[in-house]
């Protein structure tokens, strides 16, 4: 016999309490198993969510980076293409005016008033003027080339001004299937050999004499080595005909340091741009 709280309990009362006891207890312990195992269920899937979304976020963060980085280079390289193509059209449009000039020069050269024109002069290093070279072995006083000459003098002042026109030209030109060379240029004093004797100069050897000629309008060579500074450059020529005859072939050249520069720094920048000309050849690269 039990005695709670002034209650008397025993026999089936005993049992019932005991019984009720028993399965409180019971409930008391499987809410807490299932409290500490919900818990637990609730911290893994927790940690399961926060790995998932980091590494989502991850995934999201390297695909934009990527996406950034790309489009970083593509608008990179299609500046540079920009760029090439605006420095090339310029080259292209100098020596089509410098073209039509001298076919109406040499169309009607009786109607054209004689030009002068010198030898370089190494004291006007700096000063852009118009220099004449000869191939060697050609006479420079028969009367039939002087006449020409000065028929192409009268190009000078147009090369010099085209070639004040952009910093990167090398040079414009005029040049004479008799093997005379009228180029127009800042640097007078590369046409001096170390001896002091001016330099024979035969522009019909050079590839872009030849290209033109064979092309018989205008064309753009591979990469040369000026003959001159040992620069190089990209040469735009084409020839010059009245009735069917070639006069001239007139052109300029243009240097590459600055888009090697160019390239070079998008290099620095973790990009890679390669200019690759109308022959597949690799123009310039980091």
């Amino acid at each position: 016999m039990k005695k709670i709280r002034n209650l008397v309990i025993g026999g089936i009362e005993n049992k019932v309490f005991n019984l009720i006891l028993a399965t409180v207890i019971l409930i008391t312990l499987a809410f807490s198993g299932v409290t500490l195992y919900q818990n637990r269920m609730l911290a893994a899937l927790s940690e399961e969510t926060n790995v998932k979304q980091q590494e989502s976020i991850s995934g999201i963060t390297s695909d934009l980076m990527d996406k950034v980085v790309q489009s970083s280079m593509d608008r990179d390289t299609d500046l540079e293409a920009l760029l090439a193509n605006e420095l090339f059209r310029d080259l292209q449009m100098r020596v089509e005016m410098m073209g039509q000039y001298a076919e109406k020069l040499f169309s009607d050269p009786e109607r054209i008033s004689p030009a002068s024109y010198s030898p370089p002069s190494a004291r006007k290093d700096g000063t852009v003027t118009a220099q004449l070279l000869l191939a060697e072995g050609v006479d420079g006083t028969s009367p039939e080339l002087v006449a020409r000459l000065r028929t192409a003098a009268n190009m000078s002042d147009m090369m010099i001004s085209l070639f004040g026109a952009a910093e990167d030209t090398n040079s414009c030109f005029i040049a004479l299937p008799e093997g005379a060379f009228l180029v127009a240029d800042d640097r007078p004093s590369t046409k001096y050999a170390s001896d002091g004797s001016l330099i024979s100069y035969d522009p019909r050897t050079r590839p872009w004499y030849q290209q033109a000629v064979e092309a018989g309008g205008l064309i753009f060579t591979d990469v040369e080595v000026d003959a001159f500074t040992g620069d190089i450059g990209i040469v735009c020529a084409m020839p010059v005909y009245c009735d069917g005859r070639l006069e001239a072939v007139v052109g300029s050249d243009l240097f590459l340091t600055s888009m090697q520069e160019g390239v070079n720094s998008l290099d620095d920048n973790g990009g890679f741009v390669c200019i690759v000309n109308q022959f597949g050849h690799v123009v310039l690269s980091p």
